[in-house]
């Protein structure tokens, strides 16, 4: 995803949130506001990938075809905990 794309996704999710606490105070149903959360999950979800195979395309493997077998590895690693969280 290129990063000239990446604000106004972002600018979309952040109208969904605002639009759920504008529901919240308007009594809307549960299922209304819950539908909207998803929504803004969803398009948040979009941009991780998008950001994700950015990173993968462009830095990762131009790194990896640069770098030695250890420093792949610690991007590997790094890159495992920014998608899980944590290590393997």
């Amino acid at each position: 995803m290129e990063h000239a794309n990446i604000i106004p996704r972002l600018n979309r999710a952040q109208g969904q949130i605002k639009a759920v606490g504008r529901m919240i105070d308007d009594g809307r149903t549960c299922e209304e506001i819950i539908t909207q959360l998803r929504a803004a999950r969803s398009a948040l979800k979009a941009i991780e990938h998008g950001i994700l195979e950015q990173h993968i395309r462009v830095c990762l493997l131009d790194s990896a075809a640069t770098s030695n077998g250890d420093k792949r590895e610690q991007k590997i690693e790094t890159l495992m905990k920014a998608i899980c969280g944590h290590g393997n």
